[in-house]
């Protein structure tokens, strides 16, 4: 039996109706697959970007604080030459920031104690004030604000700071130094803006750190902790004290200081720190800041090459090691009043006619491990930095003599050694061990 046209027209009448019903639900499951991948890039966008306003805020911060101690980066807060010295994250009171709407900081105030026998005695922070501060919720740094040549303040306000917030890295040791003025980065590294156009187009701003090719290793960013408890005007307190050139700070109502901790750096022309927060957490900020990894003071004089410290194994078991370097030479300026009552302004130049003697433990007390290359670094900064010390003893008198010149420059040297279990002579007192003369270039070098 036929089908009527009737039947025929009906069954193609089902069939549009079909492919149309069929059409527009593939192009709603298309939409809606659409509309999820849209919603997925937005979400992945908001997670990137964290921010007071974060929904899972709680969550992501308590995430930052698992991963902190599961990769050990703890750890990396503990001193180096005294471990007395304890830093503990506020996790209780954050304080989130967002940069260019692209950056996220998250910043915990670190809390300074000192072990006295089975107790934690709090401590201060003095022209300074320590963060444990997060970038992009990947990035693990030591922010430590300080006050450049302040007052003596334990109580640094970040509103509208003036000074230096000095980030190392908790993960690979990277080090940046950044100027802030009343509040807003300062722009102080001399770049020009063909060179950073090279980074990512003419005028553009790199999104890396930049690093000039002239580096060298100095001892820098050395702690200071006091002695005991110092009850002065009022408080009693320990007092922590930061140096970037590793000053030794002044007694405090006469209770001295000692060192806590130093690090090694490359210290580099013009780094770059993209991004740079504003200080403590407060609001956002945009632009890229220079650093400034001079030093405090601008040094013309040549650096000392650390490769002319060649030291050896000595002693019991080779548990020491030692070295001689000749030819060490001394310069300095002298401004004093000669005996017809004038002022005179002299220049002073001494050599050793004989090598001195460095000498250095291989493994300390406490277990701090000295490689030669690391003696050698320490001995090289060393020198040069009693030599600046000698001109602010001696920079005020007609010229002494090579042995009050000798004297006192070996009594700094064997002072600023001391705290690393280094000590420097006349004399080796350990027989024979190699002997290299005094070399140095204007970035110093030579490990």
């Amino acid at each position: 039996m036929n089908p009527s046209n009737f039947e025929i027209q009906k069954t193609l009448n089902m069939k549009k109706h079909l492919l149309k019903t069929s059409f527009f639900l593939l192009l709603t499951v298309l939409g809606l697959a659409c509309r999820k991948d849209v919603m997925n890039t937005e979400q992945q966008y908001v997670k990137k970007v964290l921010s007071e306003k974060s929904p899972d805020l709680a969550k992501r911060l308590e995430q930052l604080k698992k991963v902190f101690y599961q990769e050990g980066l703890d750890k990396k807060l503990i001193p180096n030459i005294d471990q007395k010295l304890v830093w503990e994250p506020d996790w209780k009171h954050p304080k989130v920031q967002t940069v260019n709407d692209s950056t996220s900081y998250v910043f915990f105030k670190l809390l300074a104690y000192v072990k006295q026998g089975s107790k934690l005695m709090e401590a201060k922070e003095v022209d300074a004030a320590s963060y444990l501060m997060i970038k992009n919720e990947q990035d693990f740094y030591k922010a430590l604000y300080r006050v450049k040549n302040g007052p003596g303040e334990i109580e640094v306000d970040l509103t509208h700071f003036s000074g230096r917030l000095l980030l190392n890295s908790l993960k690979n040791n990277q080090s940046f130094l950044l100027n802030y003025l009343n509040g807003k980065i300062v722009n102080d590294a001399k770049i020009s803006l063909d060179k950073l156009g090279s980074s990512g187009g003419a005028g553009k701003i790199p999104t890396t750190a930049y690093w000039e090719s002239y580096c060298r290793t100095e001892i820098k960013e050395c702690t200071y902790v006091s002695n005991e408890l110092i009850n002065c005007m009022g408080a009693i307190y320990f007092g922590v004290v930061y140096s970037y050139d590793c000053r030794w700070p002044s007694a405090v109502c006469d209770v001295p200081f000692y060192l806590s901790n130093f690090a090694y750096r490359e210290v580099c022309q013009n780094i770059w720190f993209p991004d740079p927060p504003s200080p403590g957490g407060g609001g956002g900020g945009g632009g890229v800041g220079g650093t400034d990894t001079s030093s405090e003071e601008n040094d013309p004089d040549l650096k000392s090459d650390c490769g002319s410290w060649k030291y050896t194994p000595v002693g019991p078991n080779g548990n020491y090691q030692a070295c001689g370097v000749s030819k060490i030479d001394l310069d300095y300026i002298t401004t004093y009043t000669d005996t017809n009552g004038k002022l005179r302004v002299d220049y002073i130049y001494y050599k050793f006619n004989v090598p001195i003697f460095f000498e250095f433990p291989r493994i300390r007390s406490n277990g701090f491990v000295v490689s030669s290359t690391e003696a050698a670094t320490i001995s090289a900064n060393l020198r040069d930095r009693a030599e600046k010390a000698l001109e602010e003893r001696l920079g005020y008198m007609a010229n002494p003599g090579g042995t009050v010149i000798e004297n006192a420059y070996l009594e700094i040297l064997g002072g600023l050694l001391a705290p690393f279990g280094g000590r420097v002579s006349r004399n080796s007192n350990y027989g024979t061990v190699p002997i290299s003369p005094l070399k140095k270039g204007l970035f110093g070098g030579g490990c």
